[in-house]
Order: C-alpha cells, then structure tokens, then sequence
C-alpha cells in the first residue's frame, strides 16, 4: 500500500513525521469466461422466444385474411342465392336430385330464371336452367386432366382434417355452356382456363373452392319436414348447410321463395 508523510505534534514538543496508509485505487477487472456464457445463453433464449412471438404473430395475421377472403366469397355467394331464390319468377320450379348417398351428393336444379348467375360480356340463358352442385377435383373428363382445374387453397392442413374430410367445388352447370348458337359456325366457343369439363360432358365453372360438404334440403310446410330431394315445384324455404375445408362448424343459410 503506498505511503504519505505527515506532520504532527510529538509528546516533547517537537513536531514528528507521521506516516499514513493511502488506499489504493482497485484496477478495472473483464468479464470472466463463466459470465460471458451466461449472457449468451440468455441472449439466445431471449431471441428465440422473440421470433416465436413475431412467428406466431405472423401466421395468425395470415389465416385471419385467408378466412375473411373466405368469408367474403361465401357472402357473396349466398347473396346471388337469396337474390335468384327471392326473384324466381311465377313459372319458375326448383328441383333437388340426390346423385350419391355416401358421401351425399346432390344437385339443386333451377329452371324458368333466365337471369339466375348471369356473367360475361353476352349475359344470356337459353334455355332458362341452371344447375348447382357439389363436384369433386378429381371429376374430370381424361381429354381435359391437363387442363387448369381448379387447384385447392394453400391453407394448413392437420392429419385428422385431411383423414376425415375431402376436398370439392361448389360449382354451377347449364346447357348451353359453350354451345354453338349459330348454325353456320358450329364450332363452340373457346374452353375459359376456369371452366371444367366433367365425364359426362358437362360443363362446369367453379364458384367456392375448398368445401368439404354441401347438403340442400326443401321445407314440407304440410308435415313440417326438411327433404333431401323433391321433383320441381316452389318450395317455400330452402335451406344449405356449407361445410368448409379445415372447418369443423358448417354455415347454415336459409333462403325464402316469393
């Protein structure tokens, strides 16, 4: 420890030199191997669970505008419904068919609505019917398999989701897709990449991807009743309940008729 003189006052009189301690100043010290681990541990545990936090913030930001892109198309699409249903003019019927049982099929004909689903640049049907059913990706007739069906959403998919559901197209069919009208060019119009032909030579344009199940049912006011199929008539209420992939609550909408 350094030393300092000092002077004082001695028993004789006289004065004496004192010598007193000076505290010495401690040098700066590092960081020693141990603490230097330590904060690299933390700091990898606090940037993990930093991109966990902004990872899971993303993938929730991505299924919230997949389900109202989803949500969208369904409102849209129960708004033509409940438009061509409310409208259906005084000779108009609606038929329900049941095509397969397990899984159910079925196809909701509307005939006498010469304005039900009208799209493109000639918005004209004759004749005056329209048929919605539920199709499968795979029902494609061999000449079109190359052809751009549609392709299912991205979305995630769990193995219980993928093992008890299957994916299908809600889609609309009419007689004169794509028929020649003039009898001096016989030759159809051009297949649109959306457009699917089927096996039985019909064609098909998809309206809802992505649907697991589609059933339509026909009210009895007389016994009360919801019917899975009925000959063509006007049924006072027609109910859908839409099923969409990945989802395990369908969407159930009632339409009324004039």
């Amino acid at each position: 420890m350094p030393l300092c003189m000092s002077r004082g006052n001695s028993g004789s009189g006289g004065e004496a030199a004192r010598i007193l301690p000076v505290p010495a100043v401690a040098a700066p010290r590092g960081f020693t191997i141990l603490e230097m681990v330590l904060a690299l541990v933390i700091l990898t545990f606090l940037t993990g669970a930093i991109f966990a936090i902004l990872h899971g913030a993303t993938s929730a930001a991505t299924d919230i505008q997949r389900l109202h892109r989803e949500n969208h198309r369904f409102e849209e699409f129960f708004r033509q419904c409940r438009r061509v249903v409310a409208t259906l003019p005084s000779n108009g019927t609606i038929e329900l068919k049941v095509i397969a049982d397990n899984p159910l099929v079925q196809e909701l004909i509307i005939r006498g609505a010469p304005e039900a689903f009208l799209f493109g640049p000639d918005p004209t049907r004759d004749p005056a019917e329209i048929t919605i059913a539920l199709r499968r990706y795979e029902d494609v007739a061999p000449e079109k398999k190359t052809a751009a069906a549609p392709a299912p959403a991205e979305a995630a998919e769990t193995e219980e989701q993928t093992r008890n559901q299957t994916r299908h197209y809600l889609a609309i069919s009419t007689p004169g897709f794509f028929k020649p009208r003039d009898p001096a060019h016989p030759e159809p119009a051009p297949l649109p990449p959306a457009v699917i032909l089927d096996r039985e030579g019909r064609y098909w344009l998809p309206l809802l991807e992505d649907i697991a199940e589609a059933k339509w049912e026909i009210f009895e006011p007389a016994k009360k009743i919801w019917h899975l199929k009925q000959g063509p008539g006007r049924p006072p209420l027609i109910r859908l309940s839409l099923l969409p992939f990945g989802r395990k609550s369908p969407i159930i909408v009632v339409f009324t008729t004039p």
